[in-house]
């Protein structure tokens, strides 16, 4: 947080929502790493310090490359910049979607960079059924209502809770759950665990709300224009919609589409990996 040619980021070396072999992630300049992780902003695109900073981009393109070549899998790596000087801080193995991890795996096997054994054993066997998660029919009668961005996998139909203690609650009584806050903390995690979607106002792709929710396997939507009236347990979106804790809603984790109405579904279509 020393000025405009200051930044901090989070940079994952292939998406970990397809497994697509892209430098995906966000920045923040004039801020500290904390500022982009916690959800109380929504940070800029790393396609964006393409275009204000290529040098820098370029620097930290190869640097992930190297980073991944080394650990033989998809990194997740926080890096600053001071005053126009690139530093990586830290890198480990990416969290990801099954979808992701199978096809990251399968591309890394097609480049002989591991074997068909350490292919199949990069899977979670018990992860495999999101992948017959159902998808939203165009035959579906929706209003869309709002739009955030998509940061997992799938859809879900849900009612509304907008605190943990009502996740839990509606959970109880075997309901699908859709949160709602502004932003997730790790105190959030027991209302997480037992809802079906996550809806938050603020935050981006690498936000704690969308990173725990692509490794518990849960449809989110980070970064949606509404307003919470906690008083009168109220959701007010960007069109005038209003929705009451309890209200049936409907979220796109791959678009970022927010909808209330109908939903018909239809079977997932497979992938050649």
């Amino acid at each position: 947080n020393m000025g405009q040619n200051s930044a901090t980021g989070v940079a994952f070396t292939r998406n970990p929502n397809t497994g697509e072999k892209q430098l995906f992630g966000e920045y923040l300049r004039n801020a500290q790493g904390e500022d982009v992780v916690d959800g109380s902003s929504t940070p800029l695109n790393l396609s964006q310090l393409e275009i204000e900073s290529p040098r820098l981009y370029e620097e930290l393109y190869n640097t992930c490359q190297k980073l991944e070549s080394e650990f033989k899998d998809m990194q997740d790596i926080e890096f600053t910049v001071e005053d126009g000087e690139l530093f990586i801080l830290q890198t480990r193995v990416g969290k990801r979607t099954v979808k992701s991890a199978i096809k990251i795996a399968f591309d890394l096997f097609q480049s002989g960079t591991i074997t068909e054994e350490e292919m199949l054993m990069r899977i979670n066997p018990k992860e495999l059924p999101q992948l017959l998660h159902p998808v939203i029919s165009k035959t579906s009668s929706l209003q869309k209502i709002g739009q955030g961005l998509g940061v997992s996998f799938g859809a879900c139909k849900g009612l509304i809770a907008l605190s943990i203690e009502k996740a839990i609650e509606l959970a109880n009584q075997n309901q699908s759950v859709i949160l709602v806050r502004p932003e997730t903390t790790a105190e959030d995690i027991e209302g997480m665990q037992v809802s079906n979607g996550l809806l938050t106002k603020f935050g981006g792709v690498t936000s704690h709300a969308a990173v725990v929710a692509r490794s518990l396997g849960k449809t989110c939507v980070c970064s949606a224009n509404f307003n919470i009236n906690d008083e009168k347990k109220l959701i007010v979106f960007e069109n005038g919609t209003q929705l009451t804790e309890g209200s049936e809603l409907t979220i796109d984790g791959e678009s970022g589409e927010i909808f209330v109405g109908n939903v018909v579904w239809e079977e997932p279509s497979g992938s050649k990996e």
